[in-house]
């Protein structure tokens, strides 16, 4: 079940190295933050697969992950 300290995990995968699962390093975010950003490597006009989950605060339990596409544009 879902608990207050249960911490986020995002991996994910990008278009431009598509064989290369990659964790958001430094995320330290739990449950009852309610909400989190992070900066992903600039890689402008590519696409991210992101898999955000929660495991609990011993790593013994996770959630299901979810997935998300995300296209970002060049930024000039």
């Amino acid at each position: 079940s879902a608990r207050r300290d249960d911490r986020l995990h995002v991996f994910f995968v990008h278009t431009a190295t598509p064989n290369s699962l990659q964790s958001v390093p430094g995320l330290t975010a739990t449950r009852s933050r309610g909400k989190v950003s992070f900066i992903l490597p600039d890689l402008a006009n590519k696409t991210y697969h992101l898999y955000p989950f929660f495991s609990s605060a011993e790593k013994d339990k996770f959630s299901k992950n979810e997935y998300f596409e995300v296209g970002l544009a060049s930024s000039m």
